[in-house]
């Protein structure tokens, strides 16, 4: 049986992350958080009801890598790399995007929420996406729900150029250099 998805995105964290090995307990491979990551979204089990088992890492490990590929940005970096992998073929045709927005209630605040005009002013958080119209996502971002759609848009069309612009050589060579 050939590489799963699961194995080629653990593949391409390990080639750009390249954690070094110190003294210690070995860090859990990568492979088994990616497979718990994605028990973790199709299941909907709570962080802590994760325990570490065969196969799959704890929920305390799953947070605190997933803490360090946000701080060194690599989830971007991998989503560009996937992305530019499923439009490198020759058959590649030019792209059309979809941009659009949902809202969403925010009962706890936070640093990205402010009134929301569709649901009477109460706390809330807007998601603007932009999306190729063969399926891929682009780009997200996050803004409070009182912002308007307009105002994300050049930045948003800007994320999906970088991510849609062909790969070349250089450019790979660039994404394994700079983890």
């Amino acid at each position: 049986m050939g590489p799963t998805v699961a194995d080629l995105v653990a593949g391409i964290i390990e080639r750009i992350e390249d954690r070094p090995l110190g003294p210690g307990r070995p860090p859990m491979p990568t492979t088994e958080v990616i497979a718990t990551l994605r028990f973790f979204l199709r299941e909907g089990v709570q962080w802590r009801e994760l325990r570490a088992a065969d196969g799959r890492a704890s929920g305390s490990t799953l947070r605190r890598r997933l803490d360090e590929w946000h701080t060194t940005a690599l989830l971007r970096r991998i989503h560009a790399v996937l992305v530019r992998m499923a439009r490198s073929g020759p058959d590649a045709a030019a792209w059309d995007v979809v941009v659009d927005s949902c809202s969403v209630r925010a009962k706890h605040g936070g640093e990205l929420t402010g009134p929301n005009p569709t649901d009477r002013g109460k706390s809330g958080t807007k998601y603007h996406v932009v999306v190729s119209t063969d399926g891929l996502p682009l780009a997200v971002v996050p803004s409070p729900a009182n912002v308007h759609d307009t105002k994300l848009f050049p930045d948003l069309l800007r994320l999906a150029q970088v991510v849609c612009n062909r790969p070349t050589m250089a450019a790979l060579r660039g994404v394994n250099e700079a983890g």
